[in-house]
């Protein structure tokens, strides 16, 4: 499998350098897209042998995916490994992920919280909202999804170029909407997350708020438009 991860990041000095490190147990090559940082994150990315995709716009961890996904593509690679440089995605499930794209020929595979009990660190509220929109996408999109708003996962890049540009602000569940709806082979794997304990989330109250109305409005987006 000719297969790179991708890493957003934003003022992730703390965390970034062992992930890295990690995740190159399996991986070889692995890019970090630097989301405007003003810390260390790029310079220490790059000395654990990551390498650097600067991103100064910061327009959202939607849009640092994207531009990751499109480096990934035209290098040539046939899948992308995409996890979060926080500490919340453990690199010891990669070769799990792998072996369920690799034996199953999916176009993407989650990393799930809800199969296997592994959800006790999601709060309430959170839990509500994912099951919500997990339930709704996989009505509308005939499909199975426990964990929509996942970002630890696998793509196939034969299937990743069909999509259509994700919006650049919580993107997860436009894009695994128009995944369902265009019938693509969707898998999940039971994972473990917990709870970041340094840095600052990308999902500020502000956009925790909204974000239902985000998910909302990239479902219907994804059902008249794509």
């Amino acid at each position: 499998m000719k297969i790179c991860a991708i890493i957003p990041a934003c003022n992730e000095a703390a965390t970034v350098g062992e992930i890295i490190r990690r995740t190159k147990e399996y991986v070889i090559d692995i890019w970090v897209i630097d989301n405007g940082s003003t810390d260390d994150t790029a310079e220490i990315a790059r000395h654990n042998g990551a390498r650097i995709i600067p991103y100064p716009d910061k327009r959202g961890y939607g849009a640092a995916q994207y531009a990751g996904h499109m480096f990934a593509i035209k290098e040539g690679y046939e899948y992308i490994l995409q996890l979060d440089a926080d500490g919340q995605h453990d690199p010891k499930y990669i070769p799990k992920l792998i072996a369920a794209m690799r034996d199953g020929d999916y176009d993407i595979v989650l990393g799930s919280r809800f199969l296997g009990g592994n959800s006790n660190n999601v709060s309430f509220i959170r839990k509500s909202g994912i099951f919500f929109f997990s339930t709704l996408v996989s009505i509308l999109g005939h499909t199975t999804i426990t964990d929509i708003t996942s970002g630890y996962k696998v793509y196939k890049v034969s299937g990743l170029k069909k999509l259509h540009k994700p919006s650049d602000i919580n993107p997860a569940v436009e894009q695994m909407m128009e995944i369902a709806k265009k019938g693509m082979k969707i898998g999940e794997v039971p994972i473990e997350m917990p709870l970041r304990d340094m840095g600052t989330s990308h999902l500020s109250l502000i956009r925790f708020t909204i974000y239902p109305f985000r998910g909302l409005w990239g479902i219907i987006k994804v059902m008249l438009f794509r």
